[in-house]
């Protein structure tokens, strides 16, 4: 079943269904494309656009009903449409109805904002300030985030069908040249990912049964009916010889080929790194490539900025990277920046493993720091490294009045970093909040007993 994306409709899947039509290897397959409203705006005021939850319930229906006979299903979403089947598996999970789920054998993420799209986002606010779909593209979306929670927790980490938790096997793809929706976004937290050729839209566009987007389905498709394709251990990784096809390791996007070719030789090339599964591209400011290892389901990958050595990592360190700074992916390196080199050893200096808990970065706009977690496994999380300076403010001038001489002050300040500074104004209305609440708060307790110490 194909689900499509914002303003768009059931025929961007004609390629698809043409292929798969002419496919003798797939003459078990059935293409079902469901369609539902996404205009930009409504005109007619009897008529509204509907939401996400809206969709979730007609792709209910449309299952019940239009696709009530077959016994096996795979569903393949493409951007917005990603968010739709979450959120219609989070609402059967939600009532209790997971095992009504046990026909869907597989689900197919193509360029889902899975964290959002910041591409436009502020004409997008002023163009379609009332489209109820646009809301849910916008980063860090909260009922979005609580969606996908419950998907990768009770479907993509489930254990065994019951009333709130289904396993379904759960693939997600990101474009190479998307820049619409970024690798990160569309990747996010599932762990069976991949990378193909093509832009937005151009990835569910093959032209040839040949072409990569068509062969990445149609091995998920055999995968899923053989049962191999698994929700939990066992997924299905890239063989060596497809991993090898058609890349090399620095070519793509020029500008730090060198880099790339020189680091891939020095730790070891594919004994470390795996096989090229992407060419290099550009990902937020950086270029990035990325290598799968056979039999690994987590890729590494090899990436460079400006002025920075070019360091391997494991994806979900690059992930770390992108949101340590509160999920904004599209700006995450430029406020957290970048692994320093902190090692003479060609490996350890710019090879960071599986196992590595602690990152030392900068560069960024926050200033010097760290990425870190307790073990690994762990959520990542950025660190400042505090740091020491003799500026002072106007305040150096204010001294209290009546004394003879001037006393010392030492001053600390701290400054916090925050990635999204909407919404921390102070309001007139929280200031007279504030003013009222200082008076019996635990500071105006310090503040005496500081005083009378003094005295």
């Amino acid at each position: 079943m194909f689900v499509h994306g914002f303003l768009s409709s059931p025929a961007i899947w004609k390629n698809f269904e043409r292929l798969i039509g002419s496919d003798s290897d797939l003459s078990f397959v059935t293409t079902l494309p469901f369609e539902y409203a996404s205009p930009k705006l409504r005109i007619n005021p009897l008529l509204r656009i509907p939401d996400v939850n809206d969709i979730a319930g007609s792709l209910h229906s449309y299952l019940e009903v239009e696709a009530g006979d077959y016994e096996q299903l795979v569903l393949v979403s493409h951007s917005q449409g990603g968010l739709v089947v979450q959120r219609y598996l989070a609402r059967m999970l939600a009532r209790g109805k997971g095992l009504e789920l046990g026909r869907i054998r597989g689900i197919v993420f193509f360029a889902c904002p899975n964290d959002g799209s910041e591409l436009f986002l502020s004409l997008r606010r002023r163009w379609l300030p009332r489209n109820p779909q646009e809301k849910g593209l916008r980063p860090l979306n909260s009922e979005v985030k609580e969606t996908q929670s419950m998907v990768v927790n009770q479907v993509v980490h489930a254990r065994m069908p019951e009333p709130h938790a289904c396993p379904i096997p759960v693939r997600a793809y990101a474009g190479a040249s998307d820049n619409i929706v970024t690798r990160t976004s569309a990747q996010s937290v599932f762990p069976d990912v991949g990378v193909l050729p093509g832009g937005h839209s151009s990835i569910i566009q093959p032209d040839s049964s040949t072409h990569r987007s068509y062969t990445a389905l149609k091995q998920r498709l055999l995968e899923f009916r053989s049962g191999t394709g698994q929700a939990l251990s066992g997924l299905a990784t890239p063989s060596a010889e497809a991993v090898r096809a058609g890349f090399e390791a620095g070519v793509g996007e020029s500008g730090l080929h060198r880099a790339f070719q020189d680091l891939f030789a020095a730790v070891g090339g594919t004994a470390v790194l795996g096989f090229p599964s992407s060419d290099v591209h550009r990902d937020g400011p950086v270029l990035l490539q990325i290598f799968q290892r056979p039999g690994v389901s987590e890729p590494m990958v090899i990436c460079a900025r400006p002025g920075s050595s070019a360091m391997a990592m494991p994806d979900s360190v690059w992930h770390a990277l992108r949101t340590a700074c509160g999920g904004r992916t599209d700006d995450g390196i430029d406020l957290v920046g970048f692994p320093i080199v902190a090692s003479s050893s060609v490996v350890e200096r710019r090879v960071i493993d599986e196992q590595t808990c602690d990152v030392v970065v900068g560069g960024g706009a926050w200033g010097p720091g760290r990425i870190r977690r307790e073990s690994a496994g762990d959520p990542w999380r950025w660190e400042p490294v505090p740091t020491k300076t003799c500026e002072q403010t106007r305040s150096a001038d204010y001294w209290t009045a009546s004394l003879e001489k001037p006393q010392l002050r030492l001053r600390v300040v701290a400054t916090f970093p925050w990635a999204d500074r909407s919404g921390l104004e102070i309001t007139p209305e929280r200031h007279r909040e504030l003013a009222a609440a200082l008076p019996g708060s635990p500071l105006a307790g310090v503040v005496t007993s500081s005083s009378d110490a003094v005295a």
